[in-house]
């Protein structure tokens, strides 16, 4: 299980859910362990991406021919990682991802539907929180994928959980005023309590 996380905050880099998949998943390894018959220039494309060379990437320009050997490059990688073990990728938060991760993550999806790789993508409702860019990714992505919509806690689940946090019964209005306020969000529940 690999995770790539979004930031909430703005000024997040490009990539940065698939750059912390990559480090974390190549580790001391190189790219070349993975699929050896990666050439010197994409090995180097997907090194720069990861932070090895910084320098070359601040100043290396994205054209389409590049950004496309790259995401091919992210893609060997993810094949020949998956075929040593199966392998699940956690992109947390892509109402919040910038549009570069979006399309690595369409064409990923693409390239790989026969392998032992599952994504998991998580978002906030779309309704609200959801780019444009995300929709459009979603929407495009939805013969390969399922959604599964999970709604909040109970009233009794958050009333469960506050005691659980807490340590004793909570008091009467404490849980209906925690469902109401967290919407039955766990993480709010949790934070609130």
């Amino acid at each position: 299980v690999f995770l790539g996380r979004c930031l909430e905050e703005e000024g997040a880099p490009p990539y940065r859910p698939w750059v912390q998949i990559l480090r974390d998943l190549l580790g001391t390894r190189t790219p070349t362990s993975f699929d050896p018959t990666l050439d010197a220039s994409l090995e180097a494309a997907l090194l720069t991406l990861i932070g090895v060379d910084a320098d070359r990437a601040e100043r290396a320009p994205q054209t389409p021919a590049t950004r496309f050997a790259l995401f091919d490059a992210v893609v060997r990688v993810l094949a020949g990682a998956a075929r040593e073990r199966p392998l699940l990728l956690l992109l947390e938060d892509l109402h919040r991802a910038d549009p570069s991760s979006l399309r690595l993550l369409h064409h990923v999806v693409a390239e790989i539907p026969s392998l032992p790789l599952m994504i998991l993508g998580t978002f906030r409702d779309a309704s609200r929180d959801a780019s444009p860019e995300l929709m459009r990714t979603l929407e495009e992505l939805q013969p390969a994928g399922t959604r599964w919509p999970l709604a909040g806690l109970s009233l009794g689940e958050v009333g469960t959980l506050a005691r659980l946090l807490g340590g004793s019964e909570p008091p009467a209005p404490l849980p209906f005023a925690l469902h109401e306020r967290t919407g039955g969000n766990p993480l709010f529940v949790e934070e609130i309590t």
